[in-house]
């Protein structure tokens, strides 16, 4: 059988030297090729561990602050829940003083009324005029003068 592609000529020698250095040379291509990528790839990924640690460290703050943030809540809950007491108690206070002082008020027009009645109904009678203290009958130093009151006769008697 007659082939009908032609024949290539070539000087004969199966020449494999140069196709493995042909295929060496691609392969050699390829990798430098394969490593650029990997370089990329690892600078990207480089740039990826450092966003990923750099979102960390935010996440962390932000945690700390969401716990500085509940305690200083916690605290101001509490410390507006005693000065609420705290109000309560002054105004009970406050109310108990406004009754006692007018408690105090009323007695006060209590009293100053009856003294003004008493005053205009009853004249006090003068038995004996005013003396100095000095002068009076039982004002003395010695104590043998003066009569003791079981010694006095009983008028009722």
């Amino acid at each position: 059988m007659t082939s009908f592609l032609p024949r290539l000529r070539g000087n004969g020698v199966h020449r494999a030297d140069d196709r493995i250095a042909e295929l060496e040379a691609r392969h050699a291509g390829e990798l430098q090729q394969l490593r650029d990528e990997m370089d990329l790839l690892r600078s990207d990924n480089i740039k990826l561990l450092n966003r990923q640690a750099a979102a960390d460290d935010f996440f962390a703050i932000l945690r700390h602050d969401v716990v500085t943030a509940n305690k200083a809540w916690v605290g101001e809950r509490t410390r507006r829940e005693n000065a609420e007491k705290a109000l309560v108690q002054a105004e009970n206070a406050i109310r108990l003083r406004d009754r006692r002082i007018s408690d105090l008020n009323r007695k006060i027009d209590v009293g100053v009324k009856a003294e003004h009645v008493i005053a205009q109904t009853q004249e006090i009678p003068v038995i004996t005029p005013v003396i100095p203290l000095h002068e009076a009958p039982f004002a003395t130093t010695d104590p043998g003068r003066v009569r003791p009151s079981w010694a006095e006769p009983d008028p009722a008697a």
